[in-house]
């Protein structure tokens, strides 16, 4: 995931800002080469420009359960992969958003963090997955996907935490992704069932069966 996220970001680098002067490291194009400058150091030197935008990571957590066999243990699992993830990209300095069709049981409303960057903000994240109490449905997740579509922000990167995946919902992500949205997707399942993903976007993610 975080290979994907800097392959999108060499993508939005903005070539008219220009930001300052350093030595080639393999891999940069020659097209960046500053020829000027490498003449007066004596040693091969490319430009740097600044990003157009900066690369934001949206995380969508969807509660709704695959099966009704213990789906509790999945639930907390997509939980700890939300913290887990926010914890992972912050520290990358990526901006992170969250959303999902999760209830908080202070305010009676859909669980959902306004994009930050800092360390305060991940305790903010954390703070929102500890107060999820129960879920508003199948339909309230639906409505967060079409919202990303018709919102088509090209700087916004989605991955999605959902132990449901059947057809109806990759479909919607299937059109997220024919708009040029980058989307991945992380299914939490249990071992004892096993799991084959069925669209190159999703991650698997094995949780051990504790029932009887």
């Amino acid at each position: 995931l975080m290979g994907d996220l800097q392959v999108r970001k060499n993508l939005l680098e903005d070539p008219f800002v220009f930001s300052g002067i350093r030595e080639y490291t393999y891999g940069d194009a020659m097209r960046r080469v500053n020829w000027k400058a490498s003449a007066r150091t004596g040693a091969l030197m490319v430009n740097q420009y600044q990003y157009s935008s900066d690369q934001c990571i949206k995380i969508l957590l969807n509660m709704e359960p695959y099966s009704m066999d213990r789906p509790e243990g999945l639930q907390e699992e997509s939980i700890s992969l939300a913290s887990e993830l926010c914890g992972r990209y912050l520290q990358e300095n990526v901006p992170v958003m969250f959303e999902s069709n999760a209830l908080d049981k202070v305010s009676k409303t859909l669980s959902a963090v306004e994009q930050g960057s800092s360390i305060e903000h991940q305790r903010t994240i954390n703070r929102c997955l500890a107060r999820i109490d129960g879920y508003a449905g199948y339909d309230k997740f639906i409505e967060i996907l079409e919202r990303a579509i018709l919102a088509k922000e090209k700087n916004v990167s989605y991955v999605i935490i959902s132990p449901y995946c059947r057809e109806d919902l990759l479909e919607k992500i299937d059109y997220l992704q024919e708009q040029d949205i980058p989307v991945r997707m992380i299914v939490p399942y249990y071992n004892k069932y096993g799991f084959s993903a069925s669209r190159d976007y999703i991650y698997e993610w094995q949780v051990k069966y504790n029932g009887a």
